[in-house]
């Protein structure tokens, strides 16, 4: 009886440590993903604004540019 009574305190302390071992394997991997995200999340806004830029000339007066398809840019005519 006493054998037994000693495997759930050690069995208990076990599965105490690895609920505190989870926790923090969890908190970390949580920080690592929020800095992750805001790096995303700038790279997105970044490609935003280059869509748009493109978009912009794309659009150009074609009396006055020219768009170049071989360098991918508008050049005066």
């Amino acid at each position: 009886m006493k054998k037994s009574g000693f495997f759930w305190v050690s069995y208990a302390d076990l599965m105490t440590s690895l609920f505190f071992i989870m926790l923090v394997l969890y908190v970390i991997s949580f920080t690592i993903l929020q800095s992750k995200q805001g790096v995303l999340q700038a790279q997105a806004e970044q490609l935003e604004k280059i869509k748009n830029v493109q978009k912009a000339i794309e659009n150009l007066d074609t009396t006055y540019y020219h768009f170049d398809d071989e360098n991918k840019r508008s050049k005066s005519e």
